[in-house]
């Protein structure tokens, strides 16, 4: 039996379908970084495969578009058992009373990594097994510190 392999879903509602973006994606390395204050940053082309994939309108004269208040981003990581990180990638405070949101996914540029911060990470304690080598995420638990809370490693 295969391993699964690592995903990005891209959903522009609840309700709708998620999209394994995966393959449309042109840079495949994902970089936590605890000192990044955003969300999400992609490089351009990614950036604009992704707007094109959400349906995004736009954009305006300042390079801005409007995405579905719906819209979510998955994370399926190789190893993780088919276990799914989610998290909303629209502002849904700038609603434009059509259902149009900001997006809270930035365009990095010129970088050749997707870099996730400190909004995505705030939600999981990060751990590592010394024995199996191996790093998970677990859900973050506010009535449990991290000592007390089992995290899915693999």
């Amino acid at each position: 039996m295969a391993s699964p392999a690592s995903q990005r879903i891209v959903k522009t509602s609840s309700s709708s379908s998620g999209v394994d973006a995966t393959n449309l994606f042109n840079h495949p390395v994902l970089a936590f970084d605890t000192g990044d204050n955003q969300l999400l940053g992609l490089p351009h082309d990614d950036w604009l495969t992704l707007m094109s994939l959400l349906g995004a309108q736009g954009s305006d004269s300042n390079g801005n578009f409007l995405i579905p208040c719906g819209s979510t981003m998955t994370y399926n990581f190789f190893g993780t058992k088919n276990r799914e990180y989610t998290f909303s990638i629209a502002d849904t405070t700038t609603n434009n009373g059509q259902g149009f949101c900001k997006p809270t996914v930035i365009d990095s540029g010129s970088t050749t990594n997707w870099i996730t911060g400190m909004p995505f990470l705030h939600q999981y304690y990060v751990a590592f097994h010394y024995t199996a080598n191996m790093m998970g995420f677990g859900t973050r638990n506010l009535g449990a510190s991290a000592a007390q809370s089992k995290p899915f490693v693999g």
